[in-house]
């Protein structure tokens, strides 16, 4: 009686996750909302970003939300307009008529309690991402020609559930102390005050994720920074970079891979379950490398109760077609 249970659960199943990955169709398809600030809930008295549709502050910042749109006057900052040409240096936006601006890092010269400060923007996704697909995660910046310095390294971090700390009383406005899931690096540091740079990572999702943070997650004094204009700037302290056309997506090169192997195997309630008749083995390693469980035979789900809660990676080998796949999950 449970074999048949466990087949008809296992058949039930593997048709729900092909429901659920037929997007994998559409791979362009860009999840985040408003992604390039053009949406806004006011255009007259407008004060930086927090009133772009979809977009937060979460911490205790000014994060700036600048406009080609000559009716985009601002009454709440340290400048009298919103117009790109006005303020930190002049960028087309990419496309529409908006971007966003945000200070990566902040000279440990700079008088008082502001060396630490950092600003943050925060994004929503149209959905949760699924556990165990790869997302590709795109977004154009520009260094503010009133910038004193470049940095070379930020990071995209995303969660589960959106952080407001600003919302919920905390008016700090040092960095975020997260991990982020992508980190944008460059050795020559990011220094084109002209053109957009193109940027583009990928990582593979924890699972339920539909809030995103832009930023440096970086101690101010780790990250040496490159002083790249020393006098008559605006911004003498900071490194100061405009964003346009942010873009989460799931990756086209991995597409065939996860989508296969999706129906092969799959997690649910710390259990993971495998399609009838596949020869394969699977192994889970927690993240010191450490092996803690090798199974090859599946007559019955493979369980992890037992471990500790955290993530942990399965690394699933398909005995007919020699393919590794690898798959982060979060026992609870």
């Amino acid at each position: 009686m449970f074999l048949i249970i466990f087949i008809f659960y296992n058949y039930m199943r593997s048709i729900a996750l092909l429901f659920l990955l037929m997007p994998v169709l559409g791979w362009s398809q860009n999840l985040v909302l408003n992604p390039s600030f053009e949406d806004t809930l006011v255009i007259e008295n407008t004060s930086h970003l927090y009133l772009c549709s979809n977009w937060i502050l979460p911490t205790a910042v000014s994060s700036d939300w600048f406009s080609t749109n000559p009716e985009a006057q601002c009454s709440f900052c340290c400048c009298g307009t919103q117009s790109i040409t006005e303020n930190f240096g002049f960028q087309t936006p990419f496309e529409g008529e908006a971007i966003a601006g945000i200070v990566l890092y902040t000279d440990d010269s700079k008088p008082g309690e502001y060396s630490q400060y950092k600003e943050y923007i925060e994004g929503e996704l149209a959905e949760q991402l699924v556990a165990g697909v790869r997302y590709a995660v795109k977004l154009k910046l520009s260094l503010a020609d009133s910038s004193a310095f470049a940095v070379n390294k930020f990071g995209v971090y995303f969660s589960n559930e959106q952080v407001d700390l600003w919302g919920q009383g905390n008016f700090s406005f040092s960095e975020l102390d997260f991990d982020p899931q992508v980190v944008y690096t460059n050795p020559n540091y990011f220094t084109d005050t002209s053109e957009w740079i193109n940027l583009s990572s990928t990582f593979i999702a924890s699972g339920s994720e539909q809030y995103f943070i832009i930023g440096s997650f970086e101690d101010n004094a780790a990250m040496n920074a490159l002083l790249v204009n020393e006098t008559g700037v605006t911004l003498q302290y900071y490194s100061h970079y405009f964003f346009d056309e942010i873009c989460v997506s799931l990756d086209t090169a991995d597409n065939v891979a996860s989508f296969q192997n999706k129906a092969l195997y799959w997690f649910v309630d710390n259990c993971l379950f495998v399609e009838d008749n596949v020869k394969a083995t699977i192994e889970v390693f927690d993240f010191t490398g450490r092996s803690l469980i090798v199974q090859s035979s599946f007559n019955s789900p493979i369980c992890m109760d037992n471990l500790q809660v955290g993530q942990y990676m399965v690394v699933f080998k398909d005995e007919k077609t020699f393919s590794v796949n690898k798959k982060l999950v979060h026992v609870k």
